[in-house]
């Protein structure tokens, strides 16, 4: 009897600890990406022939990811999408991750600017009254709808931003610029004094603005970062800024919306 009630406590522990392993895996933090192409667009005064290759772009990314522990099964990829498709799938991308969890995402396309019609922009630059937007494949998404949709979302997920466009220095209202390789001073005023609870950094391939050569940010920025093992984005980011000017072009980088853990993480972990 002794020996059967022994046999049913190791029983019973080695259950309760494979319940706890379980739950563990649960709550173990998941990396996935939202990649998205837009070679063509049928949006006036947006020439298709200037972006085509963006479907290589993004499996250059997935490259990369998958170099960098990302399962193929996490990593979702679109081309040329629809205004509503994009703003759909990357909405539900977002309401995916749990407390914890990482995502890349990564756009290649046009970027734009459109005169601001709610004055938002105004408040934080007197001097800037214009909202950048991401073109798609039959219309343009303003920088206010992405952010409606950061503000919406109540989970403490990591959210690294690539965005590989013109005019992207603050494509979701997030923004600080590097000059020379130096960060600068120039943060967002959030409209409303809202702040997202997502923990964000965002990388744009230019400034607002501004525009930049097809395919030049894809490549520099395989190329830093396979160069070299980096300890933190802020050192990453630093020398993917230095590599840019030396091509004449001033990426921007938003640590606004981050969290120092998140920024002082080894990049793509």
């Amino acid at each position: 009897m002794k020996i059967f009630i022994s046999y049913l406590s190791v029983f019973l522990f080695l259950s309760d600890l494979t319940m706890c392993l379980s739950n563990d895996d649960d709550l173990s933090e998941r990396k996935n990406a939202f990649l998205v192409s837009v070679e063509d667009t049928i949006v006036p005064d947006y020439d298709s022939n200037d972006t085509q290759g963006g479907d290589r772009f993004i499996d250059n990314i997935e490259d990369l990811l998958i170099d960098n522990d990302f399962d193929r099964n996490d990593i979702k990829k679109i081309s040329n999408p629809t205004k509503v498709e994009f703003l759909t799938k990357f909405e539900n991308e977002l309401k995916s991750l749990k407390e914890n969890d990482f995502m890349v995402f990564y756009f290649y396309g046009h970027g734009g600017q459109l005169y601001d019609i709610s004055g938002d922009e105004i408040v934080d630059n007197p001097n800037d009254n214009e909202d950048e937007t991401l073109i798609m494949y039959d219309d343009i998404v303003l920088d206010d709808e992405i952010y409606d949709i950061l503000l919406s979302q109540k989970v403490k997920a990591r959210v690294l931003f690539i965005i590989e466009s013109c005019n992207s220095g603050s494509s979701i209202k997030l923004s600080k610029d590097f000059e020379d390789g130096i960060i600068t001073t120039h943060d967002i005023v959030l409209e409303f004094k809202q702040k997202p609870v997502l923990d964000i950094i965002y990388v744009g391939a230019t400034s607002d603005g501004t525009s930049v050569p097809s395919n030049l940010f894809n490549k520099v920025f395989i190329e830093t970062f396979e160069e070299e093992t980096y300890d933190s984005y802020k050192d990453f980011l630093k020398e993917l800024a230095k590599q840019m000017l030396k091509e004449e072009v001033a990426i921007s980088v938003g640590f606004t919306m981050a969290s120092q853990d998140f920024i002082n993480q080894p990049p793509l972990n």
